[in-house]
């Protein structure tokens, strides 16, 4: 799954987060069913490569690399 984070981490009550984030997947799954249909499968590839590509270029600049294991 896309956002599946430790839930633990968040100082929050574990179970109340781990329904936010599972529920903001079942809305993610929705909308992208929907974009596909409106748009067509092509253009909503493309669209998702292109952010994921951004979001992958985002995190070489969000992360340190001295910290990071290698």
């Amino acid at each position: 799954y896309g956002i599946n984070f430790n839930v633990n981490n968040f100082g929050l009550n574990s179970y109340f987060i781990g329904i936010v984030v599972y529920l903001s997947e079942i809305i993610a799954q929705f909308l992208s069913m929907f974009l596909v249909f409106k748009i067509g499968d092509t253009y909503s590839v493309c669209a998702y490569y292109g952010l994921s590509a951004f979001s992958l270029i985002c995190l070489n600049f969000i992360f340190d690399h001295k910290t990071q294991p290698s």
